[in-house]
Formats: C-alpha cells, structure tokens, sequence
C-alpha cells in the first residue's frame, strides 16, 4: 500500500541520501585544488578580501576549521587569526559558496572524496547562516553529512510544504462531515506530521555525523 505523501521529498534523479566518508584535514593537493578553484571568482576580489592567489591558503584554512571540532580561538595561528579567520568564514557562508560547493560535491567525483568531506563539514559549520534554505538544500541532494544531526531529527521543509499544499486542503474541507472518531484519527495523524515538521527541540551534540 502506497503512503499519500510518499513522495514529499523532493530529491534529484539518481540521489540517496548517505553519509561521505570522513577523511582527516590536510592541505589539498594540487589537483584538488584545481577542481574548486573556480568557485573563489564568487568571493573575490575585495577590500579586505584575500586575492586569488591567497585564496588557497584561506580555504585550506577554513576546510580546517570544519572539521576541528573546538572553538574558533583554538585554531592553530598557521592561517592567521582565528578571529579574521572566522569572519571570512563567515563572509564566504553569506555569498553562497558553501551551497555552491555542496552542490559540486553532490555528484560522486573520483579523486575528490576529501573535498567532499570537508565541504560538507563547512556546509554544517555555517549551519546558522544556512538557515532552512540550506537543511532543504543538504536534504535534497542526498548529503546528510553536511547536517547538523540525523535527518529525521531536523525540521523537515518539503514535507512541510507538501503538508499544507496538498494533504491538508485534500482533507480538511470534509473533514467535520466525518464520525467523531474519524476526526480524531485524523487530528492524531496531523499531530505525528507536525512533529516529523517541526524537528526534535534539543539535539546532543554527539548525534552529529561523523
């Protein structure tokens, strides 16, 4: 028997989710850095920016601190203060390029397993800034790596689109012409959903993927 709303998860042909397969920092190698080096153009230049040559550096940096899992203060200083460190990290969240990135590494591409890890591990430290456009972002394309948390513990925007724009006006217009029993089930049933909406409230911090 087929669910109505088993198809409220809206993901590209040919994506499943899964987990990447960690892969500890260290700088990129040359032929890595190649692959993502197009994408600085979205982030530079600028006043206070680093240049395109500077950019490899920074990145390598920001990879870094994705995947160290402490404070930004702690940051070994090989790539400058953490403070300015942190800052373009963050500058770098609001341009878009960690979404543009998750994007690239979405697609299974040999020789760039690291990257992306560590795109996903960046797309997950910016989780602030990401905001929802980026939990239905991470979703859609199958990179539960790039989440905070297991996926069925976070909100859930594309079920709660399908919710209301097709579950709920398929219903609701008949619902109270129903048995008092049918009406319960029936508010049993939107209170489940609401819940898978909404999210867990409170999530451990060691409930995030590896």
């Amino acid at each position: 028997m087929q669910t109505p709303w088993k198809n409220f998860r809206a993901t590209p042909p040919g994506i499943q989710a899964r987990l990447t397969k960690p892969v500890p920092w260290r700088p990129m190698t040359d032929e890595e850095w190649e692959a993502v080096m197009h994408f600085m153009v979205f982030a530079h230049p600028g006043p206070g920016r680093p240049t395109i040559f500077g950019a490899r550096r920074a990145l390598d940096g920001c990879f870094h601190a994705a995947c160290f899992n402490g404070p930004w203060k702690d940051l070994p200083g090989a790539y400058g203060k953490p403070d300015s460190m942190s800052r373009l990290f963050r500058r770098w969240a609001h341009a878009g390029l960690w979404s543009m990135m998750l994007k690239f590494v979405a697609k299974e591409r040999p020789g760039l397993e690291a990257i992306q890890y560590w795109v996903c591990r960046a797309f997950r430290r910016a989780w602030r800034i990401q905001g929802l456009a980026g939990l239905r972002l991470a979703r859609r394309l199958g990179l539960d790596s790039a989440l905070r948390a297991p996926s069925w513990m976070l909100p859930d925007p594309d079920l709660s689109e399908y919710y209301h724009k097709v579950l709920l006006p398929r219903h609701q217009a008949t619902l109270f012409d129903q048995p008092v029993a049918v009406i319960r089930g029936h508010i049993a049933l939107w209170r489940q959903i609401y819940r898978l909406i909404i999210g867990r409230r409170s999530i451990a911090r060691w409930m995030a993927p590896p």
